[in-house]
């Protein structure tokens, strides 16, 4: 019981676990969804869109392109 303590206790073993943390913090880093321009941005009021030109919108005070409002389900000014 006394060998299984010590190497708890070595540096080895707090190498092979800071690694480990590591290599799961890193993991959980590259596997979270990236949200995006079709993340959550609040509620956006679908009869204050307005375009701007040049495919840029202006939504409830957020300026947006045709793709985004396409990702988020809202609709183009005039049925672009």
């Amino acid at each position: 019981m006394k060998l299984g303590s010590a190497f708890l206790t070595s540096r080895r073993a707090l190498f092979i676990g800071g690694g480990a943390a590591a290599a799961l913090g890193a993991g959980a880093l590259m596997l979270r969804s990236d949200p995006g321009a079709a993340g959550k941005i609040g509620h956006i009021d679908k009869r204050k869109i307005t375009a701007l030109g040049d495919g840029f919108y202006l939504a409830d005070g957020w300026v947006l392109t045709a793709d985004d409002l396409k990702a988020m389900g809202l609709p183009h000014p005039g049925g672009e």
